[in-house]
């Protein structure tokens, strides 16, 4: 009887460790921290399990590198996914400035993602573009809405007047 009653409590404690064994195993990359460059990307700090390494990487390259990602846990691989999702799926464009005068009615001010330049456009050309109207947040594309709206009005009454005076020539 005593005997059953070892063999079943070896058992439960080698089942035990086998389960803890199995939870607790080594990966040799760990993810560490993750910070956002000047370009608006997530780069990842990964550490080198038992040694003092530690390198960074772009969470898209590191999405890439099969043989790297096979290194991490689950929970590791699911927040590094998750960081090269948003920045695979984030807006390249920005609205960062626009311009309402006689000469330069809706003129826009646009910047694009990990570039310092600022690219100047009409509101015309910009809703023409199939490519930066995809690419752009979907807040400013409703701005953009607006302000195409707006340009069209101001073009409008100004044409109005124009005819107006022209009627009130021809009528004197």
């Amino acid at each position: 009887m005593t005997t059953k009653i070892l063999r079943s409590f070896w058992d439960i404690v080698r089942l035990f460790f086998l389960s803890y064994k199995d939870n607790n195993q080594q990966y040799p990359y760990r993810l560490v921290e993750v910070k956002k460059s000047n370009k608006e990307e997530h780069v990842l700090t990964i550490k080198i399990t038992n040694k003092n390494a530690i390198f960074n990487q772009k969470a898209i390259d590191l999405v890439n590198d099969d043989v790297t990602l096979k290194g991490f846990s689950a929970y590791d691989i699911r927040t590094i996914c998750y960081y090269a999702f948003t920045d695979h799926n984030s807006p390249q464009f920005k609205i960062i400035s626009q311009l309402f005068t006689p000469d330069a009615n809706g003129m826009l001010t646009l910047k694009k993602r990990g570039e310092r330049e600022f690219i100047k456009k009409h509101v015309t050309d910009i809703v023409c573009n199939e490519k930066i109207i995809q690419s752009i947040h979907s807040k400013d594309a409703v701005r953009l809405g607006y302000i195409k709206a707006k340009t069209e009005e101001l073009e409008d009454n100004l044409e109005k007047e124009k005819l107006k005076k022209e009627l009130q020539s021809f009528n004197s």
